[in-house]
Protein backbone atom coordinates (compact mmCIF):
# COMPACT_ATOMS: atom_id res chain seq x y z
CA UNK A 1 0.00 0.00 0.00
CA UNK A 2 1.43 3.26 -1.06
CA UNK A 3 1.02 6.41 1.16
CA UNK A 4 -1.93 8.46 1.08
CA UNK A 5 -2.24 11.58 -1.23
CA UNK A 6 -2.04 14.61 1.39
CA UNK A 7 -4.57 17.16 0.75
CA UNK A 8 -4.49 20.89 1.63
CA UNK A 9 -5.32 24.03 1.34
CA UNK A 10 -3.74 26.69 -1.17
CA UNK A 11 -4.02 29.60 -2.40
CA UNK A 12 -5.18 30.93 -5.61
CA UNK A 13 -1.59 32.02 -6.54
CA UNK A 14 -0.30 28.38 -5.85
CA UNK A 15 2.07 30.33 -2.72
CA UNK A 16 2.90 27.13 -0.85
CA UNK A 17 4.91 29.33 1.73
CA UNK A 18 2.67 28.55 5.12
CA UNK A 19 0.84 26.38 6.96
CA UNK A 20 -0.28 22.71 5.26
CA UNK A 21 0.87 23.65 2.17
CA UNK A 22 4.40 24.29 2.92
CA UNK A 23 4.36 20.47 4.62
CA UNK A 24 2.69 19.44 1.53
CA UNK A 25 5.74 21.32 -0.40
CA UNK A 26 8.51 20.00 1.63
CA UNK A 27 7.55 16.14 2.20
CA UNK A 28 4.86 15.46 -0.63
CA UNK A 29 5.98 17.32 -3.83
CA UNK A 30 3.48 20.28 -4.08
CA UNK A 31 4.55 22.94 -6.42
CA UNK A 32 4.89 26.30 -6.39
CA UNK A 33 2.47 27.99 -8.80
CA UNK A 34 0.06 25.26 -9.41
CA UNK A 35 -3.03 26.54 -7.08
CA UNK A 36 -5.16 23.25 -7.23
CA UNK A 37 -5.10 19.42 -7.98
CA UNK A 38 -2.61 16.67 -8.04
CA UNK A 39 0.67 17.29 -7.38
CA UNK A 40 3.06 14.31 -6.34
CA UNK A 41 1.89 13.01 -3.32
CA UNK A 42 -0.50 16.06 -2.52
CA UNK A 43 -3.48 17.75 -4.17
CA UNK A 44 -4.11 20.99 -3.57
CA UNK A 45 -7.64 22.61 -2.88
CA UNK A 46 -7.90 26.47 -3.11
CA UNK A 47 -9.38 28.02 0.39
CA UNK A 48 -8.04 31.77 -0.34
CA UNK A 49 -7.89 34.28 -3.04
CA UNK A 50 -4.23 35.06 -4.99
CA UNK A 51 -4.66 37.86 -2.32
CA UNK A 52 -4.34 35.13 0.24
CA UNK A 53 -7.88 36.03 1.61
CA UNK A 54 -10.24 33.73 2.38
CA UNK A 55 -12.53 32.68 -0.46
CA UNK A 56 -16.31 32.51 -0.17
CA UNK A 57 -17.92 29.31 1.08
CA UNK A 58 -19.56 28.51 -2.35
CA UNK A 59 -16.18 29.16 -4.41
CA UNK A 60 -14.52 26.82 -1.69
CA UNK A 61 -16.92 24.33 -1.61
CA UNK A 62 -17.17 24.60 -5.71
CA UNK A 63 -13.07 23.49 -5.04
CA UNK A 64 -14.21 20.65 -2.72
CA UNK A 65 -16.67 19.35 -5.46
CA UNK A 66 -13.95 18.73 -7.78
CA UNK A 67 -11.63 17.11 -5.11
CA UNK A 68 -14.60 14.78 -4.51
CA UNK A 69 -14.73 14.11 -8.22
CA UNK A 70 -11.12 13.37 -8.76
CA UNK A 71 -11.01 11.20 -5.76
CA UNK A 72 -14.01 9.60 -7.34
CA UNK A 73 -12.54 8.93 -10.47
CA UNK A 74 -9.12 7.46 -8.57
CA UNK A 75 -10.78 4.62 -6.54
CA UNK A 76 -6.75 3.21 -6.27
CA UNK A 77 -5.76 6.40 -4.33
CA UNK A 78 -6.58 7.09 -0.59
CA UNK A 79 -6.29 10.60 0.26
CA UNK A 80 -5.97 12.14 3.88
CA UNK A 81 -7.36 15.38 4.21
CA UNK A 82 -6.22 18.11 6.49
CA UNK A 83 -8.91 20.21 8.18
CA UNK A 84 -8.99 22.86 5.11
CA UNK A 85 -9.89 26.45 5.36
CA UNK A 86 -9.81 25.89 9.16
CA UNK A 87 -8.44 27.52 12.25
CA UNK A 88 -5.85 29.93 10.34
CA UNK A 89 -8.19 29.87 7.23
CA UNK A 90 -10.92 31.42 9.61
CA UNK A 91 -13.83 29.20 8.90
CA UNK A 92 -15.11 27.19 11.30
CA UNK A 93 -15.02 22.75 11.47
CA UNK A 94 -18.74 22.62 10.91
CA UNK A 95 -18.63 25.42 8.13
CA UNK A 96 -15.97 23.29 6.00
CA UNK A 97 -17.10 19.60 7.29
CA UNK A 98 -20.33 19.13 5.33
CA UNK A 99 -18.59 19.86 2.18
CA UNK A 100 -17.55 16.34 2.55
CA UNK A 101 -20.47 14.83 2.96
CA UNK A 102 -20.38 12.72 -0.20
CA UNK A 103 -16.66 12.13 -0.26
CA UNK A 104 -15.73 8.33 -1.47
CA UNK A 105 -14.67 5.87 1.64
CA UNK A 106 -10.76 6.23 -0.36
CA UNK A 107 -10.93 9.69 1.78
CA UNK A 108 -9.90 9.95 5.22
CA UNK A 109 -11.35 12.73 6.83
CA UNK A 110 -9.68 14.94 10.04
CA UNK A 111 -11.26 13.71 13.35
CA UNK A 112 -12.67 17.37 13.20
CA UNK A 113 -14.70 16.97 10.31
CA UNK A 114 -15.87 13.39 10.88
CA UNK A 115 -17.06 14.87 14.37
CA UNK A 116 -18.99 17.30 12.26
CA UNK A 117 -20.39 14.69 10.18
CA UNK A 118 -21.73 12.96 13.15
CA UNK A 119 -19.13 9.86 11.94
CA UNK A 120 -17.45 9.28 15.66
CA UNK A 121 -20.42 8.22 17.33
CA UNK A 122 -20.38 4.36 16.89
CA UNK A 123 -21.64 1.84 18.74
CA UNK A 124 -18.62 -0.52 19.60
CA UNK A 125 -18.47 -3.44 21.46
CA UNK A 126 -16.67 -1.37 24.25
CA UNK A 127 -19.82 0.94 24.05
CA UNK A 128 -20.54 4.27 22.37
CA UNK A 129 -17.31 5.97 20.60
CA UNK A 130 -16.45 9.54 21.13
CA UNK A 131 -13.55 9.74 19.23
CA UNK A 132 -12.38 8.20 15.66
CA UNK A 133 -9.15 8.31 13.79
CA UNK A 134 -9.08 6.46 10.36
CA UNK A 135 -5.71 5.00 10.02
CA UNK A 136 -6.45 3.80 6.53
CA UNK A 137 -8.87 3.30 3.67
CA UNK A 138 -11.23 0.13 5.91
CA UNK A 139 -9.49 0.89 8.46
CA UNK A 140 -10.86 3.05 11.60
CA UNK A 141 -9.88 3.15 15.25
CA UNK A 142 -12.69 3.83 17.80
CA UNK A 143 -12.22 5.29 21.52
CA UNK A 144 -14.63 5.10 24.26
CA UNK A 145 -14.19 6.61 27.56
CA UNK A 146 -13.36 3.34 28.76
CA UNK A 147 -11.40 0.89 25.98
CA UNK A 148 -11.16 0.85 22.18
CA UNK A 149 -10.38 -1.08 19.43
CA UNK A 150 -10.29 -1.18 15.39
CA UNK A 151 -12.67 -1.89 13.05
CA UNK A 152 -12.29 -3.23 9.67
CA UNK A 153 -14.67 -2.77 6.56
CA UNK A 154 -15.57 -6.12 4.65
CA UNK A 155 -12.79 -5.40 2.23
CA UNK A 156 -10.13 -5.56 4.80
CA UNK A 157 -12.01 -8.67 6.94
CA UNK A 158 -11.80 -10.44 3.27
CA UNK A 159 -8.11 -9.63 2.43
CA UNK A 160 -7.06 -10.59 6.39
CA UNK A 161 -5.40 -13.84 6.66
CA UNK A 162 -8.46 -16.06 8.28
CA UNK A 163 -5.86 -17.36 10.89
CA UNK A 164 -5.87 -13.66 11.91
CA UNK A 165 -9.22 -13.00 11.69
CA UNK A 166 -9.80 -15.56 14.58
CA UNK A 167 -7.96 -13.26 16.63
CA UNK A 168 -11.21 -10.46 16.18
CA UNK A 169 -12.56 -9.75 19.54
CA UNK A 170 -16.35 -10.10 18.80
CA UNK A 171 -15.78 -12.82 15.97
CA UNK A 172 -16.51 -9.74 13.33
CA UNK A 173 -14.91 -6.81 12.61
CA UNK A 174 -13.75 -5.62 15.75
CA UNK A 175 -10.21 -6.08 17.37
CA UNK A 176 -9.36 -4.91 21.11
CA UNK A 177 -6.99 -2.55 21.49
CA UNK A 178 -5.08 -4.61 23.92
CA UNK A 179 -5.16 -8.03 22.57
CA UNK A 180 -6.10 -8.37 18.76
CA UNK A 181 -4.94 -5.23 17.56
CA UNK A 182 -1.65 -6.82 16.67
CA UNK A 183 -3.69 -8.73 14.17
CA UNK A 184 -4.52 -5.86 12.16
CA UNK A 185 -0.87 -4.47 12.34
CA UNK A 186 0.11 -7.94 11.09
CA UNK A 187 -2.42 -8.27 8.26
CA UNK A 188 -1.79 -4.74 7.44
CA UNK A 189 2.12 -3.24 8.32
CA UNK A 190 2.09 -0.36 6.07
CA UNK A 191 -0.73 1.30 7.13
CA UNK A 192 1.21 1.56 9.78
CA UNK A 193 4.55 3.66 10.45
CA UNK A 194 7.30 2.05 12.86
CA UNK A 195 6.12 3.61 16.09
CA UNK A 196 2.55 2.35 15.77
CA UNK A 197 4.10 -1.85 15.03
CA UNK A 198 6.53 -1.60 18.26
Amino acid sequence: MTDPIFVFNSNLAGDHSDGTARVARENHGAIMGQAEGLQASSYAIPTKGADLRALPLEQIEAHVDQFIDFAHQHPELTFKVSAIACGLGGYRFREIAPMFTHAPDNCLLPPEFLHELGRDRVETPWGMSDRVHQVAQGITFYETPSHGGFKLSPERMEAMPEHLRECSFTGNEFFEEDCSWSAVVLAFPDCFSDDDRA
